[in-house]
């Protein structure tokens, strides 16, 4: 034993133990896992920051909205007076606050972009791939629908219309654009569910008087159109239309949209 040479020593075991991990190795470790946090850490801040920003674009936007509402019902009210209150001042005004939605517009649609980025990074953690496909694809028909009213809307020409029922036509032509881009063979309940989220978006802006009319001519329509383009489906529930609890939010004195008598 004493006499054996050092080369015979062979065992893998006593060679590992012999060589430990540098401190290098360990600094290369904690230098990695210290890059992969700060990256988490960078991401979470920027997903809560453009949280914040929309909050704050949206109260933004629904003052401009209503400055913008009342320019038009101004111009309403006084479109057959001698004296129009359109002048090159109202004009100016009225042409920087379009301006001014459209670049607020323009932020809301960026930090938007980087909040369903990081929703489709947790999303796929947990499998939930399909959820953010239904989401954009939603996006992309309602971005097609306010298009489409928009067009109408700018080729009435001088003629003003409601912001709310502006919204409301908006809301039913992104129920037309969902149906018209359905495929069956792609078909789901996750495709229905944002149909289903549209109307009770819709009901939470209706007057109570018209919530019936609503289902009856809307939502029953439309429960069979999807009956007919996969009957593997389960047909549109319209029991809640009735009973809706979000009419709770809706102000009594609100007058029923035109085509609909009240009561």
């Amino acid at each position: 034993m004493n006499g054996m040479d050092n080369s015979e020593i062979t065992n893998p075991v006593i060679l590992e133990a012999s060589n430990p991990p540098s401190v290098m190795h360990y600094g290369n470790v904690y230098k990695t896992k210290t890059t992969e946090l700060c990256d988490q850490s960078d991401a979470m801040s920027d997903f809560l920051f453009s949280l914040v920003k929309m909050e704050r674009i949206l109260e933004k936007k629904q003052k401009a909205v209503a400055v913008l509402k009342g320019m038009n019902e101004t111009v309403e009210s006084q479109v057959s007076a001698e004296s129009s209150p359109v002048t090159p001042e109202f004009q100016h005004k009225y042409a920087t606050l379009i301006l001014h939605l459209d670049e607020l517009n323009q932020e809301l649609k960026y930090h938007i972009g980087i909040v369903l980025h990081h929703i489709t990074e947790i999303a796929g953690d947990y499998g939930m791939q399909d959820v953010i496909l239904v989401t954009d694809w939603r996006r992309r028909c309602e971005d097609e629908a306010y298009e489409i009213v928009n067009r109408l809307k700018s080729s009435q020409g001088s003629s003003t219309v409601d912001e709310s029922k502006f919204i409301l036509v908006a809301k039913l032509t992104t129920i037309l654009t969902l149906l018209s881009h359905l495929q069956e063979n792609r078909m789901s309940n996750s495709e229905l569910s944002c149909i289903e989220e549209v109307f009770a978006d819709i009901r939470q802006h209706l007057h109570p008087s018209n919530l019936k009319c609503f289902e009856q001519s809307v939502e029953q329509l439309i429960s069979h159109i999807v009956l007919n383009l996969s009957p593997s489906i389960l047909p549109m529930s319209t029991s809640n239309a009735a009973s809706a609890p979000s009419n709770n939010n809706v102000n009594p004195t609100e007058p029923p949209y035109p085509g609909h008598s009240a009561g």
